[in-house]
């Protein structure tokens, strides 16, 4: 069993973020915020099952996740209005990986991976959802989504001059229909995609 924790704070002056305001030719114009306060945790956990069982199998275990409360501690928008206490636009408060899958000494493994990215805001003013009618300012929602992998190493004996692995993996296999971002108006996150090949190294 393997568990680390970590907390972190960050103080940051003068941080730079994309604006919601654009220039004539439609380009986002970055400002600064006067200061802005991150504390957070992160944590890690593995459970191994092959210490307890035995035999050539490894079922295990593994999540990290990942907690910011980033928030604007001074400053103020373009029309003078406090941002004090607003959260730091384009970064997810949460995000959590959970796997479980199995590995073999005879060289391949499989796992499928839960993954967690949590509700963000756009932009600096924390425009709630639908709040902006051209969309691109606002709450962009949380969304789980469910991967999945495997991989085989070749033998020695049948490649002894080269490391060849074959894999095959699988993103957003339910096929969630979700929001990555807004700039530029509402772009859709990647839909289930399975892709497989090789990888050779000699």
């Amino acid at each position: 069993m393997t568990f680390d924790v970590a907390g972190f704070y960050k103080l940051i002056q003068d941080f730079q973020i994309k604006g919601s305001q654009t220039d004539a030719a439609g380009n986002n114009v970055y400002t600064n915020i006067d200061e802005v306060e991150i504390p957070g945790v992160e944590m890690y956990a593995r459970l191994d099952t092959r210490p307890f069982i035995g035999g050539d199998l490894n079922p295990f275990l593994e999540g990290t996740f990942t907690y910011n409360d980033g928030t604007i501690s001074e400053g103020i928008d373009e029309d003078g209005t406090s941002l004090v206490g607003n959260l730091i636009p384009e970064v997810s408060q949460e995000v959590a990986y959970l796997t479980a899958g199995i590995e073999s000494v005879k060289g391949w493994n499989a796992s499928v991976s839960w993954v967690y990215r949590g509700e963000f805001f756009t932009d600096e003013q924390n425009t709630p959802f639908k709040g902006d009618p051209e969309g691109e300012n606002g709450l962009v929602p949380s969304v789980w989504t469910l991967n999945a992998r495997a991989n085989y190493t070749v033998p020695q004996s049948l490649m002894p001059h080269a490391d060849l692995v074959l894999y095959v993996s699988g993103q957003n296999l339910t096929d969630e229909l979700y929001i990555v971002d807004r700039e530029d108006g509402v772009k859709p996150g990647l839909g289930r995609t399975v892709m497989a090949g090789a990888r050779m190294k000699w």
